[in-house]
């Protein structure tokens, strides 16, 4: 699949969803699986990896991303599995909620499987073993709320566990992760984020089971 939007990765600060907004949504579209929503006032997000979750647009749109791009004050993109959804008005209005805590983004530009072990590419990206994922890179194989980080091969490079064996390795421009960045990771509840993480503490190594996976990358 190939996406309009720009690459990113983001990291959070400790307590997720403590600082949360909220707007009404009043249109929808997706172009070449860039889906872009509009809000009815200016949302006030500027960061680029915020987390928001939809509510109350249509089984396309309704879901928890990661803000790719802001082309407006009143408007935000994320990547989407869906290619195309004609510009439509969202009536009655839709629902959507910031994490204001993300900070930072970086550039993802490659993938690939390997005995179920998933190696993403990004910038100089400081994570460490046991660190959380967000991936929403508009691909089954890879998107998760919770991936956790079972390998740090370099700078620019971490894994985590999947569910599928093999994939290929395919350079991509454009694609969102974010990182939860601590260890304990509590599950959203309705359209509210609740997530929360421990004091960062010395990362743990992989148990032995992850590192006969991550052995084979």
């Amino acid at each position: 699949m190939t996406t309009n939007a720009p690459a990113l990765l983001a990291r959070y600060a400790p307590i997720i969803g403590k600082t949360s907004t909220q707007f009404f949504i009043n249109n929808k579209a997706i172009t070449t699986n860039l889906a872009t929503i509009t809000t009815s006032a200016a949302h006030g997000i500027t960061q680029v990896g915020t987390i928001v979750t939809i509510q109350g647009v249509d089984a396309t749109f309704d879901g928890t991303w990661a803000v790719n791009s802001i082309p407006t004050s009143t408007t935000f993109t994320f990547v989407s599995t869906t290619a195309t959804v004609a510009s439509t008005a969202v009536s009655p209005v839709g629902l959507a909620t910031f994490n204001t805590s993300t900070f930072s983004g970086f550039a993802v530009t490659n993938k690939v499987v390997q005995n179920y072990v998933a190696t993403l590419t990004t910038a100089a990206h400081g994570f460490s073993v046991g660190d959380t994922l967000f991936v929403n890179i508009g691909d089954a194989i890879y998107d998760t709320t919770q991936a956790k980080i079972v390998a740090v091969p370099s700078t620019t490079t971490f894994s985590y566990i999947v569910t599928t064996q093999t994939a290929a390795t395919t350079a991509r421009g454009s694609f969102t992760v974010l990182s939860l960045g601590g260890r304990t990771l509590n599950r959203y509840l309705g359209f509210k984020l609740n997530l929360r993480v421990r004091c960062r503490a010395e990362p743990r190594p992989p148990n032995a089971a992850e590192s006969a996976l991550v052995s084979a990358i």
